[in-house]
C-alpha cells in the first residue's frame, strides 16, 4: 500500500513507533515503524565492560556494544557503551533506573523524548511531506521524506478544526460556576446541552471527525472536567483514534524565568488527533498555528508537545539534533562550571547589554534603527559557543573585547551551526512580510518570523542559563561584550554624521536630524550594516515619539516605556497601560481611544491642540465610572501569583483574591493568574478590599475612587510632558464646568468624535 501526505503524529509502542499520516483528502492512516532507541554510558573501559555484563542479566531485551564517540567539549574520541533497547516502551524505565544506580559512569544521550529521537535518527519531522510503503499488516517498509525543515514555502495539510470553549468571558472557568460549553466548527457555533454533553461531543467527533481540537482552558479545566463526567456516567469520549488510552504529558508545574513565576497547566494529549489549549500555549498565543508548525518542523518536537513547551525547549532540541548528527555524546547534565573570576574581572565583563537612557519628552522626526537579530548574529559571526570559548587548541586566537576570552579558530561551534538556519529563514519571512503578494500571506509570514524571533531571543538567554546543556556563562558574557562594542561604535558613527542620539537600547537606536527624509535613513542603515558587519534595518520614521518617565520619579527615564506614531500612521507602544496585560480592559480602552486621537497628529503642536478632546474622553470615562455604568468584566485586574496562596505574609491583592478562591475549594499554584476587582482598596479589613472576579454577586459595587485613580494615571502617561499630572487632571475636572465649554472643548462621551 502506498500513501503520501503529511506526518501528523508519532508516539512509541512495543514494536517501535506508531505513525499517523494525513493525506491530501483529509483521511488519516496509521502504521508502525520498527525502531530501537539507544543511549550511552562513558567512562573507563573496565567499568564499561562491567556495565555490559550487568545489562546482560536484565530481563529487558537489548543489545550492547563498546564503541567510540566524540566528547562534546574536547572533541576527542572516547570509549562508550551503546545500549540499544528492543522495546521502546522499556526505554524510559531502563534509563531512569540507570540514572539512579550508575555513579562512576556518565550517562549520555539518555533523556531525549522518544519521538524526537526517532525523528533525528530517521530524518522525518512533524508535518513533513512523506511517501510511505506499507505491508499488509500496516508495517512501514519504505519511506521518503519529500521536503526539508529548511524550506520556507511549504504547504499545510487540510485540517478540520473543532473549537471548544466555556460560554462567557475568557477568564479561567476553573474559578467560576459557569460550565456551559460551546462548540465551533465549519463556521457554525452550537451550545452543547449539559444533560447530553458527552453524547453530543462524541457525535461531533464521529461525524465531523476533526484533526485538531482547539480549546481554551482545555488542559487545566475543560478536558479534565469532561473526563470526570465520563467516569461518573461510565462512558467513553472518543478523543483518540488509536486503540490505546489518551497520552498524558507533563504534570502542571511552576517555574521561575526572567524575573517572574510562570505556571504551565497539566498537558493532555490525544492519539491520532491533536489537542491544543490556546491558553496553555505561549507559542500559539504569540505566533498562531503557523508559528507553531514552523517551530515543530525545525525542532522535531511533535505538535501537541511543542504547543506546551517553552521556546527554550525548542532551541535545546535543535542543538541536540546537531550534536547527535555530528556523533557527539549529549551530556546528561551540564558539566561546565563558570570559570574563576576576580571581583575586578566580574565588574569589567558582567554588564549585560548597553543602554543609553532616553531623553525625556516628545521628539519629532525620530528614526528607529534596529540591528537584525543582533545577539544571534554575533554568536554566529564570531563563533561563540560553549566549546569554542577558551579552547586549548588556539592559545593565540582572537580575543573578546574587555573579557579577553579566546575564540577557537579551528572548530565551528554548535550554537552557530544551530542558528544558521533560523537566521536565514527569519530573514526570508521578514521579506515575505514586507513584499508578500497579499495581506494573508504577509500575515502568515509575520507569524512565522515572530516564532523564530522567540527562538533567537531564547538562544541567547540559554547561553548563560545555569541548567542549559550547552550553556556557558563565558559565551553569554562574550556576546554582550561584543554587542556593547558594536552599539557604541554605531552611536559614534551616527553622531559623527550629525545625528543626535535620543535613545539606545541593546540592539536599537533612536536618532534625530531635522529635515532628514526616510530615504536617507535607509541609506544610513546600509552604511551602518557595512561598517558594523551586522545587518541594520531602518524600522521607520516617527512623526513624534514620547519617552515617558518613571512613575516613582518623574525625572528618571525608563528605557522601555514610550509611545509614538510612525509616518505611516502606525502606533508603537511600550510599557504603558494599553500594552500591559494586568491593566483593566476599561482603562486600556480609554487610553487607546486617546491614542487614536493623537494618532492623527503630525506634530507636537498638534498634540497640544488635541488636549481638550482627551480631557473630554477622560471626563466622560470618569462619569461612567461614578454612575456605575461600567460592567465588572471591564474592570478585572489580572495578577500572577508569585507563590503559594497560603505562604503570603502580607495581604496584597493577589493573596486576598487567591485565598478567597481557596476558601471555595479552588486551589491555585504559583504562576497562575487570578482575576479580581477592587471593591474598597482603603478598607481596614483586607478581605473587603478586593473580590475574586468569579465570586462576585449582586451585593457589591466596585471602588470608583481606585479605578478613577488608575484612569488618571493612564492619562498622565500620555500628557505628562504637556504639564498634566494626576493632581492637575483631578483638580481641573473637579472644578471645571462642562456646560460652559465650547464645542471644541466639550467633554463629550466615550464615543467622542475624533477631530478631522
Amino acid at each position: 500500500m502506498q500513501i503520501s501526505g503529511w506526518l501528523f503524529d508519532a508516539y512509541p509502542c512495543a514494536r517501535g513507533m506508531v505513525l499517523w499520516v494525513l493525506d491530501e483528502a483529509g483521511q488519516m492512516h496509521s502504521c508502525t515503524s520498527a525502531y530501537h532507541p539507544v543511549f550511552y554510558l562513558t567512562g573507563p573501559v573496565q567499568l564499561l565492560k562491567q556495565a555490559r555484563d550487568w545489562f546482560a542479566t536484565t530481563k529487558i531485551q537489548l543489545r550492547t556494544e563498546l564503541i567510540e564517540k566524540r566528547e562534546f567539549y574536547s572533541d576527542d574520541l572516547v570509549p562508550a557503551l551503546e545500549i540499544q533497547v528492543e522495546n521502546p516502551l522499556h526505554y524510559i524505565p531502563l534509563t531512569q533506573r540507570v540514572l539512579r544506580q550508575v555513579n562512576e559512569l556518565e550517562p549520555a544521550t539518555c533523556d531525549i523524548p522518544l519521538p524526537q529521537l526517532f525523528f533525528i535518527h530517521t530524518g522525518m519531522f512533524p508535518l513533513c511531506q512523506l511517501a510511505v510503503s506499507l505491508d499488509g499488516q500496516g508495517e512501514l517498509q519504505e519511506f521518503q521524506v519529500l521536503d526539508s525543515p529548511e524550506d520556507v514555502n511549504y504547504p499545510y495539510p487540510p485540517l478540520r478544526t473543532l473549537k471548544l470553549r466555556v460560554e462567557g468571558e475568557n477568564y479561567n472557568p476553573g474559578h467560576s460556576r459557569n460550565s456551559s460549553l460551546i462548540a465551533e466548527f465549519d463556521g457554525r457555533e452550537i451550545l452543547l446541552e449539559e444533560e447530553s454533553i458527552l453524547d453530543e461531543i462524541n457525535r461531533l467527533l464521529r461525524n465531523y471527525d476533526p484533526h485538531l481540537v482547539l480549546t481554551q482552558w482545555g488542559d487545566s479545566f475543560l478536558i479534565p472536567k469532561l473526563l470526570q463526567l465520563a467516569r461518573q456516567q461510565q462512558k467513553r469520549i472518543a478523543w483518540d483514534r488509536g486503540p490505546q488510552g489518551m497520552l498524558k504529558g507533563l504534570k502542571g508545574r511552576s517555574y521561575f524565568t526572567y524575573g517572574k513565576v510562570v505556571y504551565v497547566a497539566p498537558e493532555i494529549d490525544f492519539r491520532g488527533r491533536w489537542h491544543i489549549d490556546q491558553i496553555n500555549s505561549f507559542i500559539v498565543h504569540e505566533s498562531g498555528l503557523e508559528g507553531l508548525f514552523e517551530l515543530a518542523r525545525l525542532s522535531k518536537i511533535p505538535i501537541q508537545r511543542i504547543a506546551r513547551v517553552s521556546t527554550g525547549t525548542c532551541i535545546s532540541a535543535m542543538q541536540l539534533e546537531v550534536a547527535i548528527r555530528e556523533n557527539y555524546l549529549v551530556p546528561y547534565r551540564k558539566h561546565q562550571a563558570e570559570e574563576f573570576k576576580t571581583a575586578e574581572e566580574l565588574l569589567i565583563i558582567d554588564k549585560g547589554g548597553l543602554t543609553y537612557q532616553p531623553i525625556l519628552g516628545l521628539h519629532e522626526d525620530v528614526a528607529e534603527m534596529d540591528f537584525a537579530s543582533m545577539y544571534p548574529t554575533i554568536m554566529t559571526q564570531f563563533n561563540l559557543s560553549p566549546e569554542t570559548l577558551n579552547c586549548l587548541c588556539c592559545p593565540d586566537a582572537a580575543r573578546v573585547p574587555e573579557a579577553e576570552y579566546r575564540i577557537c579558530e579551528k572548530r565551528i561551534g554548535l550554537i552557530p551551526k544551530t542558528l544558521k538556519t533560523i537566521l536565514f529563514k527569519r530573514m526570508q519571512y521578514k521579506q515575505q512580510k514586507k513584499y508578500g503578494p497579499d495581506a494573508v500571506s504577509r500575515a502568515v509570514a509575520d507569524r512565522k518570523q515572530s516564532a523564530l524571533k522567540w527562538l533567537l531571543v531564547t538562544c541567547f538567554g540559554y547561553l548563560g542559563y545555569k541548567n542549559a546543556r550547552f550553556g556557558k556563562i563565558e559565551a553569554h558574557e562574550s556576546t554582550t561584550a561584543i554587542g556593547r562594542e558594536i552599539l557604541l561604535r554605531a552611536k559614534e558613527y551616527v553622531e559623527a554624521r550629525g545625528f543626535q542620539l535620543i535613545h539606545a537600547l541593546t540592539d536599537s537606536l533612536w536618532i534625530q536630524k531635522p529635515g532628514t527624509p526616510a530615504g536617507d535613513y535607509e541609506k544610513l542603515g546600509e552604511e551602518l550594516s557595512v561598517a558594523m558587519g551586522i545587518p541594520i534595518s531602518f524600522e521607520g520614521l516617527f512623526r513624534w515619539i514620547n519617552f515617558v518617565p518613571s512613575r516613582q520619579n518623574p525625572e528618571k527615564p525608563v528605557p522601555n516605556r514610550y509611545f509614538g506614531i510612525y509616518e505611516n500612521g502606525e502606533l508603537k507602544l511600550r510599557g504603558i497601560e494599553a500594552r500591559r496585560s494586568d491593566s483593566p480592559r476599561y482603562i486600556q480602552k480609554v487610553q487607546k481611544q486617546m491614542l487614536e486621537v493623537l494618532k492623527e497628529c503630525r506634530t507636537v503642536g498638534d498634540c497640544r491642540q488635541r488636549i481638550p478632546f482627551l480631557l473630554g474622553l477622560l471626563a466622560a470615562a470618569l462619569d461612567q465610572l461614578k454612575s456605575g455604568q461600567v460592567p465588572f468584566q471591564e474592570l478585572v485586574v489580572n495578577r500572577r501569583l508569585s507563590q503559594d496562596p497560603l505562604t503570603y505574609e502580607k495581604a496584597n491583592i493577589s493573596a486576598i483574591a487567591s485565598q478567597q478562591l481557596l476558601s471555595q475549594g479552588i486551589q491555585l499554584a504559583p504562576g497562575e493568574r487570578v482575576q479580581l476587582v477592587y471593591l474598597n482598596s482603603q478598607a481596614r479589613i483586607p478581605t473587603e478590599r478586593v473580590r475574586a472576579y468569579s465570586l462576585l454577586d449582586g451585593s457589591c459595587s466596585y471602588d470608583v475612587s481606585k479605578y478613577s485613580e488608575l484612569l488618571l494615571k493612564a492619562t498622565e502617561a500620555l500628557l505628562f510632558h504637556f504639564g498634566w499630572t494626576v493632581e492637575k487632571l483631578a483638580g481641573t475636572l473637579k472644578h471645571g464646568n462642562p456646560k460652559t465649554q465650547s464645542r471644541e472643548g466639550s467633554w463629550g462621551s466615550l464615543s467622542w468624535p475624533r477631530p478631522s
